[in-house]
């Protein structure tokens, strides 16, 4: 079975302070279990592995896994393949998490109601704290459900479909071949958060703007999805440019000087992916010449 990576459309950031935001899964990106794996392949297996036994022993996790199957299959050349960017917040280690719950956890539970998506976001928090220190979970939680998933302010959680765009109408990614960590970007953000004049103007802006893009894609009213669009592009350009690589500045404010293309943060920004909107993307190879451009 394959395992695809995720992307979080919109509430970058502003869901820390009650924004609403979705994700889903990005299926042009994925893993699975493979045999014959090299000693470099699994090396962070074994460690993982490790880790687990400890957990496991001291009943902090949520969930009892079968550790010795999956020690066997190590040992059977167990590893797990996949084109998931690393450092983009495209979903590498939650995949790997999904693909493990999935395998190896005594009767893994679906990720359909609301109780159940709440569940599986402690228990994948538990997996994939090993890669990052810290996690909410959430992107395991996208990569198990290969679902659209709508988390509301306060935190709950909820399958949603995902709109399809209206050709030529796309959701674009321009891959910045810069690597990043979540952390220390979140902690920006959340350190620009305590100035009072950010918090009661720009981030009240980017809340708004947020979940009105989200209401405008999700309710199927395409027709007013790029002003939406367009408008969180200028506030992020304005209010969260210590977000957006440098090399990017001069583009971005091109395309918001058009009339159908515009970009917006991917995630946690700093670079990985960016993702865009067009209203035409016939006109993409005219407008981003140099860039790689995936369509989502």
């Amino acid at each position: 079975m394959r395992w695809p990576g995720k992307i979080l459309y919109f509430g970058e950031h502003t869901v820390l302070r009650g924004s609403k935001a979705v994700a889903g899964p990005l299926n042009r990106f994925g893993g699975q279990w493979k045999m014959e794996g090299t000693r470099s392949q699994q090396q962070r297996l074994h460690e993982w592995l490790g880790w687990l036994r400890v957990q496991q022993m001291a009943a902090a996790l949520s969930v009892t896994y079968r550790l010795d199957d999956f020690s066997t299959d190590l040992a059977r050349g167990l590893y797990f393949a996949a084109d998931i960017p690393t450092g983009y917040g495209a979903g590498s280690s939650g995949a790997l998490c999904a693909a493990f719950y999935h395998r190896y956890a005594h009767s893994p539970q679906p990720a359909r109601s609301p109780g159940q998506l709440a569940h599986l976001k402690t228990v994948f928090a538990e997996l994939e704290s090993f890669f990052h220190g810290a996690s909410s979970g959430t992107d395991p939680l996208i990569c198990y459900a290969q679902s659209g998933l709508l988390i509301q302010p306060g935190g709950h959680i909820e399958r949603t479909d995902l709109p399809t765009l209206p050709e030529p109408q796309a959701f674009f990614l321009i891959d910045t071949g810069l690597t990043r960590s979540t952390g220390p970007l979140v902690e920006a953000f959340l350190v620009r958060c305590e100035e009072e004049g950010f918090r009661q103007n720009a981030l009240r802006q980017l809340i708004t703007v947020s979940d009105v893009t989200v209401d405008t894609w999700l309710n199927g009213y395409f027709h007013d999805l790029f002003d939406a669009f367009h408008a969180l592009s200028a506030l992020q350009r304005q209010h969260l440019d210590f977000l957006i690589p440098q090399q990017f500045y001069a583009l971005w404010d091109d395309l918001l000087d058009t009339s159908h293309t515009c970009l917006k943060l991917c995630g946690a920004g700093g670079g990985g992916f960016i993702l865009g909107y067009t209203k035409d993307s016939t006109r993409l190879p005219a407008v981003l010449p140099q860039h790689t451009v995936l369509l989502v």
